[in-house]
């Protein structure tokens, strides 16, 4: 699936990035701070360009599964928030009817 580790390397790094919503210089000064070599600034842009695409796919099909589920979720409250509204005021007629009739 990889060209090389290297490759692979700088995918993980993006992933990563992208998690965590930190920048390439964050990355690196993060990289440094643990003593691991950082990758270039220039690779992390390229990287980033290659899997933006793939990333914005997964987060509009997600986005829109989580809209139709919302749109169900909620056509279910409101028909059962009517058929309480509807029982209620059914109760409430009755209630009267009984008391008008006494």
């Amino acid at each position: 699936m990889y060209e090389n580790n290297y490759h692979h390397v700088h995918v993980n790094n993006l992933i990563g990035m992208i998690h965590t919503g930190i920048g390439p210089a964050q990355v690196n000064g993060l990289l440094t701070g643990l003593n691991i070599p950082p990758g270039s600034t220039r690779t992390q842009q390229v990287r980033q360009n290659e899997t933006g695409l793939a990333v914005e796919s997964v987060v509009e099909e997600s986005m829109q599964e989580c809209l139709e589920q919302e749109i169900q979720e909620t056509v279910k409250y409101d028909l059962s928030h009517r058929m309480n509204l509807l029982t209620a005021v059914y109760y409430i007629i009755n209630t009267w009817n009984k008391v008008i009739l006494l």
